[in-house]
């Protein structure tokens, strides 16, 4: 049925324009805030990963024994050693990473290959003058086909050196 004011005009098809109008400004918001809540939650889980990676270089040993993990957390873009290493003032060569499914390995680093994945992480960090016998063998030889450890890490860093999970549980982890 068609509405018709005086004139004779038919208003349903101006009623259903506003109506589409409304709803298309309406989803609009929601895809921005929704953009904005992944950003956010990125920004957290980059904290919550810089306050685990702390952790496990003032707790070398355990962390060795027993990894720190971080949970849910939700990651994108790039991941570098150097970040790492100047985050943790560690010496070149002796951040490295392990990664799994939906991260490629780069020379600088890693490269999150989704816009946004949600994993765990986790952290290993030994000393430089640690038995290479308690090491697990997924840290050494060979974390990547790049730098670093492509030495046994307790001989190529002379203090500490630590070790990044993406997406990929350690070999010996036991939760």
């Amino acid at each position: 049925m068609i509405i018709k004011n005086k004139k004779g005009q038919a208003f349903e098809a101006y009623k259903l324009l506003i109506a589409f109008v409304i709803a298309a400004a309406i989803l609009g918001i929601i895809a921005v805030m929704i953009s904005k809540t992944n950003n956010q939650a990125v920004v957290i889980s980059y904290q919550k990963i810089e306050n685990s990676f702390s952790s496990a270089i003032n707790s070398p040993i355990i962390s060795m024994e027993k990894p720190f993990v971080v949970k849910d957390v939700l990651i994108s873009g790039i991941i570098s050693y150097n970040r790492f290493e100047q985050l943790g003032n560690i010496e070149p060569g002796c951040f490295g990473l392990i990664t799994g499914p939906g991260i490629t390995k780069e020379a600088y680093g890693a490269m999150i290959e989704k816009k946004y994945l949600k994993t765990d992480i986790y952290f290993r960090c030994g000393l430089g003058e640690m038995n290479d016998s308690l090491i697990p063998n997924d840290i050494w030889p060979g974390v990547t086909n790049y730098e670093p450890f492509d030495q046994d890490p307790t001989i190529l860093c002379e203090k500490l050196f630590c070790v990044m999970y993406i997406n990929k549980i350690p070999s010996d982890y036991t939760p």
